[in-house]
């Protein structure tokens, strides 16, 4: 729906399907310059699918988003990691947080899970004795619901270890039942779509979050480690 409202109605909501042409195609796609090349992809196949039901249905004699005659952006999108400094600096302000804002700071920065993957960890693959959290599934959103899958590739099929400041703050959690991180409404259940951008416009309200989004941490925790060990 956001692809929709945000991408191609301002261009051509206001016509008619017969009305609109190869330049209301381009013109879309080059107002997302600025935008990822999923993004852009996203949108191709949204206009390829609604132009191509069309045809099915004779409401239209061809599909004009089948082209391979349009000029798409190329922009690579680079996201920087955080600083040493600005990290601890938020390591150091977890305690203002909530517990389950907290842990979801503290698994971003200590393990390096993606978003998805830490939303999706529950309490049975979470080893405190041998401090180890077995990574074996990531949360994919359909509109708000939240569905339980594999992680994004075979490689995020992985066992990562729980270091000592992440262990103590584990052990330390008042519910140890369901989702590490549980949804507003379900205290054992995954957290909805909704859930998680109140939860990060929250956790940015009460600590500088130094303007990173979930995923820098990401690429924080692969900075910060790279002295230590290999990064593969």
């Amino acid at each position: 729906a956001s692809y929709l409202k945000n991408h191609i109605y301002p261009v051509v909501g206001h016509k008619h399907l017969d009305e609109v042409s190869h330049d209301d195609v381009q013109i879309i796609f080059d107002s997302m310059a600025s935008r990822g090349q999923s993004t852009v992809h996203n949108v191709h196949i949204i206009m390829n699918q609604i132009l191509g039901n069309a045809v099915e249905d004779g409401l239209l004699t061809r599909n004009i988003a089948h082209s391979n005659r349009y000029v798409k952006s190329k922009k690579v999108v680079t996201r920087q990691a955080l600083t040493r400094e600005a990290a601890m600096d938020i390591l150091n302000n977890l305690d203002k947080l909530e517990e389950r804002d907290r842990l979801f700071i503290a698994l971003a920065l200590h393990t390096g899970l993606r978003r998805g993957e830490i939303y999706a960890l529950q309490w049975d693959k979470v080893d405190l004795d041998n401090r180890m959290i077995h990574v074996r599934n990531a949360v994919k959103l359909a509109g708000n619901i939240p569905v339980i899958g594999p992680p994004k590739s075979k490689a995020g099929i992985r066992d990562v270890p729980i270091n000592d400041p992440l262990l103590d703050m584990l052990r330390r959690c008042s519910n140890k039942q369901g989702f590490v991180i549980t949804g507003e409404r379900n205290p054992n259940g995954a957290m909805s779509s909704c859930g998680m951008n109140r939860q990060w416009q929250r956790i940015k309200r009460k600590i500088d979050v130094h303007g990173a989004t979930p995923h820098v941490f990401r690429h924080t925790f692969a900075t910060l480690i790279q002295p230590h060990t290999d990064i593969k």
